[in-house]
């Protein structure tokens, strides 16, 4: 392991009033491993996924456009939501791009045949024409493809295998115009970057949620936003299609 990449200091931003037992394993199992590997945790946490709420779980301090009224030190914050169940390997994936903000995949709050993000979106045209998240079905290619690739660099038993670097890794991340806050990973600077407030009402779209608001000023502030199709979360969500 490479400590100059996990030697990090990661702010949980966990969305939701209740937690189920699903989740609290899950949680644990993170806190655990960042304990016991050069990672700092930090917990705060909001009683929703609703735009206030998550303008409170970053403790905004007056006009000081900086989470934590900038008396906090911290590499990246990692929203997730109550119904999301991330893998330790998620997290850290994230954390390795080091990236302005990525997200893992995971199915749409609305409907399973439908991922959390959008690739093409313009708010303004948002009145003329509806916008659609993008379908599962359209990115099964890529998917396959990223499958045969960690099959390929494994053996039977699942130990990686020698000299996988001679194997060419098909591209896992795509850039996108919104993205919904299921588990998302957002470095040191952006929030700085963005005038506040970074989560509003977006009335155009009656998106009370915040992550359209946030995601259009990352676009106004050239903030590249990427969804890393390798990195598929589990859900507890139930939802008929």
């Amino acid at each position: 392991m490479d400590d100059n990449v996990f030697e990090k200091k990661i702010v949980f931003c966990l969305l939701g009033k209740t937690f189920s037992s699903d989740f609290m394993r899950t949680w644990t199992e993170i806190v655990g491993y960042c304990l016991m590997n050069k990672i700092k945790p930090i917990l705060s946490s909001a009683k929703s996924s609703e735009f206030n709420s998550k303008m409170a779980a970053l403790s905004i301090s007056g006009d000081i456009n900086a989470p934590f009224g900038g008396k906090l030190d911290y590499d990246f914050i990692i929203f997730i939501k109550s119904d999301c169940l991330p893998s330790v390997n998620i997290v850290i994936e994230m954390i390795k791009h080091d990236l302005d903000v990525v997200s893992c995949l995971s199915s749409n709050e609305r409907s399973l045949k439908h991922t959390n993000y959008i690739e093409d979106f313009e708010l303004s045209e948002i009145k003329q024409k509806s916008y659609n998240y993008c379908k599962f079905e359209d990115i099964q290619v890529k998917m396959n493809k990223l499958n045969e690739y960690e099959a390929s660099i494994r053996d039977a038993s699942g130990n990686l295998k020698e000299n996988i670097e001679t194997i060419e890794k098909p591209p896992s991340l795509v850039k996108v115009n919104q993205v919904d806050f299921s588990v998302i990973c957002i470095k040191n600077g952006v929030f700085e970057k963005l005038k506040l407030p970074w989560f509003n009402y977006e009335e155009t779209s009656n998106d009370i949620t915040g992550n359209l608001y946030f995601c259009n000023k990352c676009k106004q502030a050239d903030v590249d936003i990427f969804v890393d199709l390798n990195l598929l979360t589990n859900s507890e969500r139930s939802v008929i299609c």
